[in-house]
């Protein structure tokens, strides 16, 4: 990304501004031209805006770009919000209780950074997701929470401590379309259910070889045979998140309490 030569907005501007380095490049990157256009390259995606998209100049303007017209980027905003003077977040929602965008950008930081922002006033208007959902992947409206202090819905696919950021990208979506068990379903029936065992069981016990073979304990056949048997009959056993109970019940099973 040039920083000196483009008239980038948004998310690229924020980059530019506030000297920001990322791990991962912005997905998409936004700049001011002479017509609409839109070319990607190497995973990143450039839209030129017209004149008439540029936004209000400063934070507001332009984190209000990125939340509305980009891929909103976590480490973008967890890196800005260690930056900036947090009495500019709580000016924007006094001035907007009920603006959607400082809302959004008041709920993240709070979610980002582990800190309240002293607010002066009470949110209003109707509640927002805090990510959208055509964009990135959300959690699902049965786990999004009612978040009363931003009047933010929070749809975060995670805490601020790993929090996943997946894009609802062509080739996601169709991923995530993939019927698993209709397909493990064809394979039982052109091949057969002892066939998939007996395979299942080979692979199981080459991997509990290797796994062996990478602690320096290959010459132990018993424990592996052990190893690959628990992995064979537990492995998707039990409701997640696993309970000491079932815990205790793996290990007395493990070959590692010898």
């Amino acid at each position: 990304m040039n920083i000196e030569n483009e008239d980038w907005v948004g998310g690229a501007w924020l980059v530019a501004t506030y000297g920001i380095v990322l791990v991962l490049p912005l997905a998409v990157v936004s700049r001011i031209g002479g017509r609409r256009a839109s070319s990607t390259a190497e995973g990143i995606t450039t839209e030129t805006h017209v004149q008439s998209m540029r936004p209000a100049t400063g934070l507001r303007g332009h984190l209000t770009f990125h939340l509305k017209h980009e891929v909103p980027n976590l480490e973008l905003l967890s890196r800005l919000f260690c930056i900036i003077d947090p009495q500019e977040l709580v000016a924007w929602a006094g001035d907007e209780p009920s603006g959607q965008y400082a809302r959004r950008a008041g709920f993240l930081y709070e979610f980002l950074t582990a800190r309240q922002l002293p607010l002066r006033a009470e949110m209003a208007g109707a509640y927002v997701d805090a990510l959208d959902a055509q964009k990135l992947v959300v959690a699902s409206p049965a786990q999004a929470v009612l978040q009363r202090r931003w009047r933010v819905r929070d749809n975060m696919p995670g805490t601020r401590d790993f929090c996943p950021v997946i894009r609802q990208t062509a080739q996601a979506l169709t991923m995530m379309a993939l019927d698993v068990p209709a397909l493990l379903q064809q394979l039982a029936l052109e091949f057969g259910d002892e066939l998939l065992m007996r395979s299942a069981v080979w692979m199981t016990l080459r991997e509990g070889k290797a796994s062996f073979a990478l602690e320096g304990e290959a010459d132990q056949p018993a424990r592996i045979g052990r190893f690959a048997d628990a992995l064979a009959h537990r492995c998707g056993q039990g409701a997640p998140p696993l309970d000491h109970a079932t815990l205790a019940e793996l290990q007395s099973d493990s070959p590692l309490r010898e």
